[in-house]
C-alpha cells in the first residue's frame, strides 16, 4: 500500500516535536516537508526547533520551509507552557542544515500543484499559512485532500484546566482567529482535534519513565521534553500531560484511536469575548453543511501512548 503524502505544518513546541517523531516514524506517511508558522513561539525559534528535531532523528532530507512571521491581524504573542525557546528542556543538536530558500505559499503551491494525488495537511498550529495559500491560489484546494487540524475545542471544554489566553478559545485559534475561520469554510475536509479531546490523551508520570528507559535515545530525549511540559500541567493540578499535536497524525496512522463524527465548526473572529471560540453545532436534527468534522475521544490512551513509545524506539 503506497503511503499517504503529507505536509506537517507546524510550530515546535514540545508536543510538535513529538508529533513530528510519530509521522516521521511511520510506514504509512509520507512526509514531502514541514513548513513552519509563528505560534507557540517566534517564527524564527520554531524553525530552529523543527531543524533540531530533524537533525535528533537523523531525518535532514526532509525540507524545512519557513512560513508566516504573524497572524493576520494582530501581533504575535507566545505561548507559556514551552518556555523561552520554544522548545525548552533537552539539550538538541544544533542544526546542520538550512531551510529551504523559498516563499512559503510558493513552495505550497509548486509542491500541491506537482503531485499526482491530493495531498493532506497536519496542521499543529495556528492557520494562518494555510490561509494565505488559498487567499492566493484559491485554484489548488482541489490539490488537498483533507486537513488533520490540532486546534479548538467544542465548548465541552473546561478551559480553567489549561493555560490558555481566552477563556472561550484553544491557543492556536486564538492566535489568529480570523485565519482559521478562513480555513474552516474553505469548503476543504477538516477535521479538528481539540482540547476536549487532547487534554484527556497524554501520559502519565510512569509512562514518562517508560520513554526514559524503554525509548532509546529518542525516547530518552521525549522523556526530557515531557518533564519540562508536564510543569505547565502540573501547576493547575493535572496528573496527566496531553500530548495535543500528536493526536491527528495518530488518527491518519490508525483511524480506529479516534471517534470522529460530522458536524458543522465555525470559527468566531469578532466577539469581544468570544474571539476565537470554535462552535461545534451538536443539534442532532441538524444534518451538516460543511465537510469539517469533530474528533470527539479517543478510544484507547493507552494504545497510543504505545505507538508514540514505538515511535522513539524505531530510531535506533
Amino acid at each position: 500500500m503506497s503511503k499517504l503524502p503529507v505536509i506537517i505544518d507546524c510550530d515546535p513546541g514540545h508536543d510538535d516535536v513529538i508529533a513530528i517523531t510519530l509521522a516521521l516514524s511511520s510506514d504509512k506517511l509520507d512526509v514531502r516537508g514541514i513548513v513552519t508558522v509563528m505560534g507557540n513561539n517566534t517564527l524564527d525559534n520554531v524553525t530552529k526547533n523543527a531543524l533540531k528535531a530533524l537533525e535528533l532523528l537523523g531525518r535532514t532530507d526532509v525540507p524545512v520551509i519557513k512560513g508566516a512571521v504573524k497572524p493576520m491581524r494582530k501581533e504575535h504573542v507566545s505561548a507559556k507552557g514551552h518556555g523561552s525557546t520554544g522548545l525548552d528542556g533537552p539539550d538538541l543538536p544544533e542544526p546542520t542544515t538550512p531551510v529551504v530558500d523559498k516563499n512559503f505559499v510558493d513552495y505550497y503551491y509548486e509542491v500541491l500543484s506537482a503531485a499526482s494525488e491530493p495531498m493532506t495537511i497536519i496542521a499543529l498550529g495556528p492557520l494562518t499559512n494555510i490561509a494565505t495559500l488559498l487567499f492566493c491560489h484559491p485554484e489548488v484546494k482541489d490539490k488537498i485532500k483533507e486537513i488533520a487540524y490540532m486546534g479548538g475545542a467544542n465548548l465541552a471544554c473546561d478551559f480553567k484546566e489549561f493555560s490558555t489566553y481566552s477563556r472561550t478559545a484553544e491557543f492556536n485559534v486564538w492566535q489568529d482567529a480570523e485565519s482559521a475561520s478562513y480555513v474552516f469554510d474553505a469548503g476543504i475536509p477538516i477535521t479538528m482535534f481539540g482540547l476536549d479531546l487532547t487534554m484527556k490523551n497524554g501520559v502519565t508520570f510512569d509512562e514518562v519513565e517508560k520513554f526514559r528507559t524503554e525509548g532509546g535515545r529518542v525516547g530518552n530525549v521525549v522523556a526530557q521534553l515531557l518533564d519540562f511540559y508536564f510543569k505547565a500541567h502540573t501547576k493547575v493540578g493535572l496528573s496527566l500531560c496531553p500530548i495535543h499535536d500528536a493526536c491527528p497524525v495518530a488518527w491518519l496512522i490508525d483511524p480506529t484511536l479516534f471517534s470522529v463524527e460530522h458536524r458543522d465548526i465555525s470559527v468566531d473572529f469578532e466577539g469581544d469575548h468570544t474571539y476565537g471560540c470554535t462552535y461545534v453545532d451538536m443539534r442532532f436534527h441538524k444534518e451538516p453543511t460543511k465537510p469539517t468534522y469533530w474528533a470527539s475521544d479517543c478510544t484507547d490512551r493507552a494504545r497510543f501512548v504505545q505507538m508514540l513509545l514505538d515511535a522513539c524506539k524505531s530510531y535506533q
